[in-house]
């Protein structure tokens, strides 16, 4: 298993399809990193980590304590470095000699070969092939399609049938069908006044009229946010 830290989703998503063959867990923070590790203990075999954020790691020292801890050895990292990351990688190699760093470039056609390269030389059973690797990494960032009720389910925000919610806020299915709606509807309201309006100003418009139409979409605007604050009970203490 490969633990696989990188804040851009599109970027993380193209990384990880690169070895699509491997189990990867795919995280974008220092506290989701810490929480892996503890989740899947011996399981990861590499940790791939961009360097801003492995510096953030290694600074509190936090994963290798957490690795004595949980009485785990610590898994080989491979620092993935972007331009402008030059003294963060001198910084981090000269605290850790064997930190193995790859500079990357989204236009950098020979970067495929040397992250498998790099990849079988700290993970000698990664099952990985240079061919894969560069197909997806030239057909470019693939669009990330997110469904809003899937967001909110697994991140722990809607209550489904025997399990609740893990976040301070929690809404229900039906609720958050009514709040998509609401959503939906306010952003359809804004687009039609958009169109309505004119390109450019005219001649002749009254400042009277104009304010008029602008304080009912803004009574417009306060109503829809004020019913969406009821229905996902954002407002409850609130009058």
């Amino acid at each position: 298993m490969i633990l696989l830290i990188e804040p851009n989703a599109q970027l993380r998503k193209r990384l990880a399809d690169m070895v699509s063959r491997e189990r990867i867990i795919g995280v974008s923070t220092y506290n989701e990193t810490l929480e892996m590790l503890c989740k899947f203990k011996n399981d990861i075999n590499l940790i791939i980590a961009y360097i801003r954020i492995l510096q953030e790691i290694m600074e509190h020292q936090a994963i290798y304590r957490l690795c004595d801890r949980l009485y785990i050895k610590m898994p080989p990292i491979l620092a993935l470095c972007r331009k402008g990351d030059k003294a963060i990688h001198k910084e981090l190699t000269e605290k850790d000699k064997e930190l193995k760093c790859l500079d990357y470039d989204p236009d950098d056609t020979m970067f495929p070969e040397r992250y498998v390269k790099a990849l079988r030389e700290l993970y000698p059973d990664i099952i990985a092939d240079v061919k894969t690797a560069t197909d997806v990494w030239l057909r470019g960032d693939v669009e990330i399609r997110v469904v809003p009720k899937e967001w909110l389910t697994e991140h722990g925000f809607i209550k489904t049938d025997g399990h609740k919610a893990d976040k301070q806020t929690i809404f229900n299915v039906d609720e958050t069908d009514k709040i998509l709606c609401l959503i939906r509807r306010l952003l359809s309201v804004t687009e039609e006044k958009k169109a309505e309006a004119p390109a450019e100003p005219s001649e002749g418009i009254d400042p009277k009229n104009e304010h008029a139409v602008l304080a009912k979409k803004y009574q417009l605007l306060v109503q829809l946010i004020r019913e969406l604050g009821r229905t996902s009970g954002l407002f409850k203490n609130k009058p």
